[in-house]
This record gives structure tokens, sequence and C-alpha cells, in this order.
């Protein structure tokens, strides 16, 4: 899996849902994850109110011990963790621009805490969006239109567990079999319609239609 996991958010998307899925995505377990989303696609039309809106949410995240009931985020798992995490913050500094966090924090139970830390302006050329960081990092990718955004989708050596924000289904549903079919296994729920399925490299991908209220519209359910 490698963490390099997108979040694909298209212009119908509602950015609400979109903005919670990557924060929870991207920074809850402290990044710690292999899937981890830590690669946020987003299409111009919603770009610039997408990243405004994550900022927004990332200020009111709590970062203390995990073992304090309020807490969103926990400290790096060890001294390694943190130091690689700081590296990568400095390599996204070099290469991109930091729009939130970036900066060490100290609470009274002892740890190794990080603020979480989103780069926008990125591209998938950049070694924040090649490499492995496995911390609280992500970073936000332009992309024109959905076409483009399939393609830096699936430009990754790792495998997938991918996250779609839209309404149309014919797009959801083309963009999950593009990345079943190169990187792996996928798993998927979809709309009010309903549909849940693992999908492993060279099988195909069907819709299945079922009522589902609990599913929300176009998300993807990584992990």
């Amino acid at each position: 899996m490698g963490g390099k996991n997108p979040i694909v958010v298209l212009d119908d998307a509602d950015l609400d849902r979109a903005v919670e899925a990557a924060t929870v995505g991207a920074f809850f377990q402290t990044g710690q994850r292999c899937t981890a989303s830590s690669r946020m696609i987003v299409t111009e039309g919603v770009y610039d109110q997408f990243v405004e809106r994550l900022i927004n949410r990332l200020g009111e995240l709590k970062i203390d011990s995990a073992l304090l009931p309020d807490t969103d985020i926990g400290p790096a798992v060890d001294q390694a963790q943190y130091r690689q995490d700081l590296e990568y913050i400095e390599i996204g500094k070099s290469e991109a621009t930091l729009a939130f966090g970036g900066n060490v924090l100290t609470r009274s139970t002892p740890g190794f805490y990080v603020e979480p830390t989103l780069f926008v302006d990125t591209n998938n050329q950049m070694r924040i969006n090649r490499e492995e960081m496995f911390g609280p990092l992500a970073t936000v990718i332009p992309a024109k239109d959905y076409e483009e955004a399939l393609e830096l989708a699936n430009d990754t050596p790792y495998g997938l567990a991918a996250s779609v924000f839209t309404r149309d289904a014919h797009r959801f549903g083309r963009l999950l079999s593009a990345s079943a079919g190169r990187n792996g296994h996928v798993q998927y729920a979809h709309g009010r319609t309903g549909l849940s399925r693992s999908v492993r490299r060279g099988q195909s991908i069907q819709l299945w239609y079922a009522r589902a209220r609990h599913l929300r519209e176009g998300i993807l359910y990584n992990g």
C-alpha cells in the first residue's frame, strides 16, 4: 500500500463530506496507516473551496495524548517516525506550499507530537507525493478535470485504497475500475443505490444496486 492513497474530489462533490473524509483518512491515527489518504486530488472547480474548508477543519483538531477522551490525533509511534515526519516536512517546504501545520508540539504528557501538516499546489512528481511518509502529512494535487484526476490517482507504484467524491455513478465506477486493474485491491461503497464489493487485480468491476440508506453518496470507503 504505502499510504499514498488518493482522495479524489470532483466538481460535483459534497465538499463537507469530502473534507471530513480527507481529515479522517489522512491525519487520524497520526497518518500511520498503509491505507492513509495522503494524496488529495481535487479538480479546479472546487479546489480553492476544498483547501479553505480543510484548513479550517484542521484548525479544530486536538493533538494530545491518545489516552485523553477528546484527543483527535496522538503522537508519532516512536522517535524514528517522529524524525522521519520532520524530514518530510522540510522536504515538503522545499517542494510545495505549506498551507497548515508543520510544527512540533509540546504537551503535558511526553510524546512525539507533530502538528497535522498540509501542503498545497503540489504535483505528482514531488517526493512528498511519491514516497511513503507515514505521518500526519498530506498533500493537495490540482487536476484540470476528471480525466486528469484518474491519471493522477493511478500514477503511483503502490497499491491503492481510494476515496472518490462525485454524484456521477459512471465516473465513479470507471475510476475504481482503473485503480483496481493497475494497482490491486479496492473496496468501495456507492450512493443511495448502494454497492459494496472488493475487486482484485484482473477482476472486472460490476455495479451492484440495492437499497442501502447507510451508505453515503459518492464515497469509497478505504480499509
